[in-house]
C-alpha cells in the first residue's frame, strides 16, 4: 500500500521499517511517541491530496504534524502526514501580510518582517508551528494591545477529508474560514495561510525576576496591577521550579522563582511610565525590560528552542464559563478526542499564569492557568442583559459521510468561534449557533459554483448562439475523418452535454476559476501582455495553486485535449484557439530568505515583485530589464537583463522547480530531483510541464550605477560606432545597450525632448559610484547629451531604468545573436536606422554581452546563444504598421547575415522560435518525451 502512495507524491512515503522513519516522525514534544503505519512527508499541497485521498480509499485515518509541539498524544496506526517541509514564507509589506507554509515557525515570519517594521501577533516561543498555534487561538507577547493571534487569519488553503483543496477566506469559504479561528482539530489539512501583520516601530520588553522570598509578594501584587493596567502592555507571571542541573550556575540550581514577563509596543518612554508599578512589587533579582529588537521577542520567555518532553494542564481562571468549550468539544464528527485543554506546554518545571484577552474562545474567563500560572488577557466579551457571552457558535465539518478518514492531532485544521477581530477591526455580524455548513456541491442547475467568489461556469448558451462544442474536439476530429474516410467530424465530438458534463468535472477538481469559451469572464482571464494576440481556448483554469494546475493537466490528458499556459502574457506570439489553457498569474507569491541569498517565486510573479521584496535587504535578482516581465517565462528562455555581463544569463541563476509534467505528475527539478530536468529548462523554453514555482539565486549588491544617456538623431551615427569601439575594451562589470528610438507625435520616450530620433544608452554597473563613473566616462565623450541619468542608483529603480511601459499594449519583437561588431556591422545598422518618419520599428536595439554570459554553470544549461557578443532586437508597438515589419525585419537582419549565430535565443526569437545547436536540441527533445509523452502541451506559447 505505501508503494502506491509513493507513487502518487514527491516526498518520502516510509514505514517503521524504512530507514529515516524515526526522525520523520519525531515531534517537539518527546513525551509522545508516534507509531503509524505510514508517514508521508509531503513537499506540496498536492501531496497532501494524495494522502488523504489513498487514506480516504482504504479507511485510514490520518494525523497531521508539523513541528509536533500541540501534541497532547501518541499516534498509532493510520497515515502521519509530515507537513514539516511547506516551510515557504512569503512577505507583502504593502498589505502588510504574510503567506506561510504548514511547516513554518514563528522565528522564520519574524526575521522576514521585522526589517519592515512589521510583526506577526505570534507565540511566545519562537520555534512554535504557525498554523498549529493559529488554530487554536494564540496567545503571545502582543495579545492586549493585539488580540488574538488567530484574528489575523485572513485565508487559508485546506485540503478537506474528502481530498478536495478548498480555500477558506472572505470570498471563498467564509464558514470554513470561520471555523478555523480557534477550534484546533477536525477540519482538514491546512498547507497554507496568509495572515495580517501589525506595524511595531519600536518594541518595550523584556523580564523582571524575583527571588524565591517574594514570590508572593510579587505575584499578589502582579495580579492587583492587572485589574487597572493599559490595555497595551501584555504580561505574565511565571513561577519557576529550576531543576538541579549541572547545565544551571550553583546559585540557581533547584531554585524557585517568580519572572513577570513584560511585552509593551510603542515608545520607551511611554513603556517605562506604564512598567513602572511592576518594578515596585518587590526587590528584583533581574530586570532585563527595555527597548528590544523586533527579531529578539522570542526570548522574552526564553522557551525552549531544542525538542523535549512536555506536559500542559492549562484552563481559564474564571470558573462557571466553559459552555463555549463543550459545545466546541462537542462539534465536528471527525473529532474522537476531547479538546486540549492547554495552550502553551510549561515544560520548565513552574507555572504560567495568565489574565482578560481579546479574541477566540471568549467566555467570560479574565485569566488562563497553564500549570498553576497566568497569563492577562484584555476582557472584551459581548455579553447579553444577563452577563452571559454572545456570538459564540457551534462549529460542524467540511468531512461528509461516514466514510472519510479521521483528521486529527497537531494543529492540521480546526473549528473556530472567532467574533471579533482585533482592536480596531470591524467585528463580524453575529450569527446565532449552528452547525458548520458543507458548501453546496451544486447549484440548481447541477453546476458547481465557483470558489473564488465568482458565479460559476458559464455553461448555457447565449440567445441566438449555437450550442458550445469545443474547437480542440472539431480539430481532433477533422484529423480524424482525414485519416478515416470512413468516418465523420461528428462521429469524434463530443455532444454539448458531454462537454457541460467535462467541464462539471473539472470544476469540481479544482480551486480557481474554471470558463468556457462563452463565459463573458473569459476575454479578462486570458488578456496578455500584448493586447492584439486575442486567444479564444475552449477552456481555461485560473490556477490558485499548484493542485490546480496537476488536477487541470491530468484532466486534459484523460480528454486528450492539448494545454497551453500563460503568466503575465509578455511571452505570447501564438493565438491559443483550442485545447485547456491554464492561467497562472494568480500564482504570484515571492519568498526571499535573506541567509541563503534566494527567492522562491510562483509562476505568475513578475520582476518588480521580486526586486521590491529583495532590494531592501540589498539583494537583487539577475532579471529582465523590463519590470513587468515575468520571472518564470523570461527565465524558461534564458533570459538576458541589466547585469548580463557582471552575473551571465538570468537562468543561471535558477536553482530549482516546481514542475507538473504532461501525465500530471508533480515534479522536483534541482537538487535531490530531476537534474536533467533542470537542465532543460535553463533556456529550454517550451513544452517542458507546467513550471508553479521556482527558486532563484540573488546577487548580493550593496550599491548601483546606472542610468542612460540619450543623444539627438544628428548624433546617432557618431554614437553608433563610438559605443561598438568603447565595448571592445569595456570593463567586464558594466552591461550596455544602445537603442535608436524613434518617437511619434502622441507619445515617445518617457522623458521626451524635441527631437523625433534618439540613440539612448543604457548603463548598469553594480558597485561603487566612482567605479561606475570612471568606467563610463567615456560614453559621455561620445556627444552631448540630451539627457544624463547616470549616477549612483537605489536598487528598486533599476526595474525603470529602461522606461519601459508597465501596461499591457501592442508589441512586435524579432531579434538575433551576434558574433561580433565591427565598423562595417555598424554602417550596416545604420543603413537600414531609418527616421521616425515611416520608419515601422519603435526601437532598433544592439545589446553587448558577453563577458559571464559566455560562461555556463558547472551541471550545465540549455541555454541557446552563449557564443553571442552581442544581440539585435527590434520592436514595434504601432499595429497599422505590424504588417509591413515581418520584411523589415527580413531585410534588416539580412543585411547583419556575415555577423548572425547559428543559435538563436527564444526570448529573442519572436515568432520564428529558438534555435539550439543539434546536439542540444536532441538532448532537449528527450527531456520533452520523457515529462510530456503524449505531447500535450501547445508549442511556443
Amino acid at each position: 500500500m505505501s508503494h502506491a502512495l509513493s507513487a502518487l507524491v514527491a516526498g518520502p512515503v516510509l514505514t517503521a521499517a524504512d530507514p529515516g522513519y524515526a526522525e520523520e516522525v519525531a515531534g517537539f514534544n518527546t513525551a509522545f511517541q508516534h507509531a503509524p503505519d505510514v508517514v508521508v512527508g509531503a513537499t506540496s499541497t498536492q501531496d497532501v491530496v494524495e494522502a488523504v485521498r489513498h487514506a480516504r480509499t482504504h479507511g485510514l485515518p490520518v494525523t497531521v504534524q508539523s513541528t509536533g509541539h500541540g501534541a497532547h498524544e501518541s499516534i498509532g496506526g493510520g497515515v502521519l502526514i509530515s507537513t514539516a517541509r511547506l516551510d515557504q514564507v512569503e512577505l507583502d509589506a504593502a498589505s502588510p501580510t504574510v503567506t506561510v507554509g504548514a511547516g513554518v515557525r514563528w522565528s522564520q515570519v519574524i526575521d522576514a518582517a521585522a526589517p519592515y517594521g512589521l510583526a506577526p501577533i505570534s507565540g511566545s516561543s519562537p520555534n512554535v508551528g504557525v498554523i498549529g498555534y493559529l488554530l487554536g487561538g494564540g496567545l503571545g507577547p502582543l495579545a492586549r494591545s493585539h488580540g488574538y493571534s488567530s484574528d489575523r487569519l485572513e485565508s487559508a488553503t485546506v485540503v478537506t477529508g474528502t481530498g478536495e483543496v478548498v480555500e477558506a477566506s472572505a470570498d471563498g469559504d467564509a464558514e470554513l474560514l470561520w471555523a478555523l479561528r480557534g477550534g484546533k482539530h477536525g477540519l482538514g489539512v491546512v498547507t497554507q495561510a496568509r495572515v495580517r501583520l501589525a506595524h511595531v516601530p519600536a518594541l518595550y520588553a523584556g523580564n523582571l525576576t524575583f527571588a524565591e522570598e517574594h514570590i508572593p509578594a510579587a505575584v499578589r501584587g502582579w495580579l492587583a496591577w492587572t485589574r487597572e493596567a493599559d490595555p497595551s502592555v501584555t504580561t505574565s507571571v511565571v513561577v519557576l521550579h529550576l531543576p538541579e542541573v549541572e547545565q544551571l550556575l550553583p546559585h540557581l540550581r533547584g531554585a524557585r522563582l517568580a519572572t513577570v514577563h513584560v511585552a509593551v509596543p510603542g515608545d520607551s518612554a511611554t513603556a517605562e511610565r506604564l512598567v513602572a508599578p511592576l518594578r515596585a512589587l518587590a526587590p528584583v533579582a533581574a530586570d532585563t525590560v527595555g527597548p528590544m529588537a523586533l527579531t529578539d521577542v522570542g526570548a522574552i520567555h526564553g522557551d525552549p528552542t531544542e525538542p523535549g518532553a512536555e506536559l500542559d494542564a492549562g484552563r481559564h481562571a474564571r470558573p462557571g464559563r466553559r459552555r463555549a468549550r463543550g459545545r466546541l468539544a462537542r462539534a465536528g464528527r471527525s473529532r474522537r478526542h476531547a479538546p486540549v485543554r492547554g495552550g502553551r506546554a510549561a515544560a520548565r518545571g513552574g507555572c504560567d499564569v495568565a489574565g482578560p484577552a481579546r479574541g477566540v474562545g471568549r467566555g467570560g474567563a479574565p485569566g488562563a492557568l497553564h500549570g498553576g500560572g497566568a497569563r492577562h488577557r484584555p476582557a472584551a466579551v459581548r455579553r447579553d442583559a444577563a452577563g452571559r457571552p454572545v456570538g459564540l457558535r457551534r462549529a460542524g465539518t467540511v468531512d461528509r459521510g461516514g466514510a472519510q478518514p479521521e483528521l486529527r492531532g497537531g494543529g492540521a485544521g480546526g473549528v473556530a468561534a472567532r467574533d471579533r477581530g482585533a482592536p480596531g477591526d470591524r467585528p463580524p455580524p453575529d450569527r446565532p449557533g449552528r452547525p458548520l455548513r458543507p458548501r453546496p456541491l451544486t447549484d440548481r442547475e447541477g453546476i458547481p459554483p465557483s470558489r473564488t467568489g465568482g458565479d460559476g461556469i458559464h455553461l448555457r448558451t447565449p440567445p441566438g448562439r449555437p450550442a458550445q462544442v469545443p474547437q480542440w474536439s472539431r480539430d481532433r476530429g477533422a484529423r480524424r475523418a482525414r485519416r478515416h474516410p470512413g468516418t465523420t467530424t461528428r462521429d469524434t465530438v463530443p455532444p454539448p452535454d458531454r462537454w457541460s458534463t467535462m467541464l462539471t468535472e473539472l470544476d469540481t477538481q479544482v480551486v480557481g476559476p474554471v470558463m468556457s469559451s462563452v463565459d463573458p469572464r473569459l476575454a479578462d482571464e486570458v488578456a496578455g501582455f500584448d493586447a492584439t494576440i486575442a486567444h479564444t481556448p475552449d477552456v481555461v483554469v485560473g490556477a490558485v495553486t499548484t493542485a490546480d494546475v496537476v488536477a487541470a493537466v491530468r484532466w486534459a490528458r484523460a480528454h486528450r485535449m492539448p494545454v497551453a499556459v500563460q503568466g503575465t502574457g509578455h511571452g505570447t506570439r501564438t493565438p491559443v484557439t483550442s485545447g485547456l489553457l491554464i492561467t497562472t498569474w494568480r500564482l504570484d507569491q515571492v519568498r526571499v530568505d535573506r541567509q541563503q541569498g534566494t527567492a522562491t517565486v510562483g509562476a505568475g510573479a513578475r520582476w518588480a515583485d521580486v526586486i521590491d521584496a529583495a532590494a531592501p535587504l540589498g539583494l537583487m535578482p539577475v532579471g529582465a530589464t523590463e519590470p513587468s516581465v515575468g520571472v518564470v517565462g523570461f527565465l524558461l528562455g534564458g533570459g538576458l537583463g541589466p547585469f548580463a555581463r557582471s552575473h551571465g544569463f538570468s537562468s543561471d541563476h535558477v536553482e530549482r522547480c516546481t514542475v507538473v509534467t504532461g501525465t500530471g505528475e508533480l515534479v522536483e527539478a534541482g537538487t535531490g530531483g530531476d537534474h536533467e530536468l533542470l537542465w532543460a529548462l535553463r533556456g529550454g523554453k517550451h513544452g517542458l510541464g507546467v513550471v508553479t514555482e521556482m527558486r532563484l539565486r540573488l546577487a548580493r549588491v550593496p550599491s548601483l550605477y546606472g542610468g542612460y544617456l540619450a543623444f539627438a538623431g544628428e548624433h546617432v551615427p557618431t554614437v553608433v560606432r563610438g559605443w561598438l569601439a568603447w565595448t571592445r575594451q569595456a570593463d567586464p562589470a558594466v552591461t550596455t545597450n544602445l537603442t535608436i528610438v524613434h518617437t511619434r507625435e502622441d507619445g515617445g520616450f518617457r522623458t521626451q525632448p524635441q527631437a523625433r530620433t534618439l540613440a539612448v544608452l543604457f548603463v548598469a554597473r553594480p558597485g561603487a559610484a566612482d567605479d561606475g563613473a570612471r568606467a563610463t566616462a567615456p560614453l559621455r565623450a561620445l556627444a552631448p547629451a540630451v539627457i544624463d541619468t547616470l549616477a549612483p542608483m537605489p536598487l528598486t529603480d533599476i526595474a525603470e531604468m529602461h522606461g519601459e511601459s508597465m501596461e499591457p499594449g501592442p508589441t512586435w519583437v524579432r531579434g538575433a545573436m551576434l558574433s561580433g561588431a565591427d565598423q562595417a556591422l555598424a554602417e550596416a545598422w545604420l543603413a537600414h536606422a531609418g527616421t521616425a518618419d515611416g520608419h515601422p520599428f519603435s526601437g532598433m536595439q544592439l545589446r553587448h554581452v558577453a563577458g559571464a554570459t559566455a560562461l555556463d554553470v558547472p551541471e550545465g544549461s540549455a541555454v541557446a546563444g552563449r557564443g553571442a557578443q552581442y544581440t539585435a532586437l527590434l520592436v514595434g508597438q504601432d499595429p497599422a504598421l505590424f504588417a509591413a515589419m515581418p520584411e523589415a525585419a527580413d531585410r534588416i537582419l539580412g543585411a547583419l547575415d556575415p555577423w548572425l549565430t547559428a543559435e538563436v535565443n527564444p526570448n529573442f526569437a519572436g515568432e520564428s522560435g529558438g534555435v539550439w545547436p543539434a546536439d542540444v536540441a536532441d538532448r532537449l527533445a528527450a527531456v520533452r518525451r520523457r515529462v510530456d509523452p503524449d505531447g500535450l502541451f501547445a508549442p511556443r506559447l
